[in-house]
């Protein structure tokens, strides 16, 4: 038998997703949720064009490549949106749809 922790790794890397029961309280998973309400909230998705996100790694790569909002996402809070939100400049089509849009935070 694994050892959890391989099983884990196991999992994330079939699944892409992990499951963690009780990471958290019920507290502290809605004080973060709030937060990142706020956060969504407050941004200005026209101040600064969100970068589309895609699965398809040569695609991202190739995004990636064309701004530094990926690599300037590491000190600070950055949206990423979902491919199909973003209009053919890389804009955000909806800013009344940002949490819709959304495909992750980083």
């Amino acid at each position: 038998m694994a050892p959890q922790g391989a099983s884990r790794c196991q999992d994330f890397e079939e699944q892409g997703f992990l499951l963690l029961k009780g990471f958290v309280s019920k507290d502290e998973c809605e004080k973060m949720k709030t937060r990142m309400k706020d956060l969504v909230e407050a941004w200005d998705p026209q101040s600064e064009a969100p970068a589309p996100f895609t699965t398809d790694s040569q695609q991202q790569v190739q995004m990636q490549g064309k701004s530094d909002y990926f690599l300037d996402s590491a000190d600070r809070i950055h949206f990423f949106i979902e491919k199909t939100a973003a209009d053919k400049d890389g804009k955000l089509k909806d800013t009344q749809k940002k949490f819709q849009s959304l495909n992750k935070a980083c």
